[in-house]
């Protein structure tokens, strides 16, 4: 899957080219093909983890899920838990990404990235891995970085 993700971006921001134009076009697909099924996979065993987390929740039981906390760098924003069903925080990592004109030796902008990072819930419900969250996040994944940068542009202005 990594792969995939690599060879496109690559392709979309360095090459400024679609990667089926770089790399072929049955080998791109034969990539996507494999990054679809292995998200696919990821997702059936997330949906079959919340489903069980669900189920002891409803029973009173505590979560076996592990610590989760925010650090200070973080960006946080709301999302409905879905395991209880109340509000839970998904954490953003913020990188910068610093573009240097190396021959005149200044820099020439700083551009945030945001990346989810962690889910955390008061009913103990947490997603401790970036590929987790994604997974949870699925088709509204680039919104919420979006408005987690949003949120931190508002923040230093």
């Amino acid at each position: 899957m990594r792969v995939a993700d690599f060879a496109e971006a690559l392709c979309n921001e360095c090459l400024h080219e679609q990667p089926a134009e770089v790399i072929g076009e049955e080998a791109w697909m034969l990539l996507q093909k494999n990054r679809d099924a292995y998200r696919n996979a990821e997702s059936l065993e997330l949906a079959q983890r919340i489903t069980h987390l669900q189920r002891l929740h409803s029973q009173g039981q505590a979560l076996p899920c592990q610590t989760v906390e925010a650090n200070p760098d973080q960006q946080q924003l709301a999302l409905i838990c879905p395991v209880c069903a109340q509000e839970a925080s998904v954490l953003f990592d913020i990188d910068w990404d610093v573009d240097v004109d190396h021959r005149e030796g200044i820099i020439k902008g700083v551009y945030p990235d945001a990346t989810p990072a962690a889910l955390t819930c008061g009913c103990g419900f947490t997603l401790s891995t970036h590929n987790e969250v994604r997974c949870l996040l699925g088709d509204q994944e680039e919104e919420m970085c979006e408005l987690a940068l949003s949120n931190l542009m508002d923040k230093h202005q």
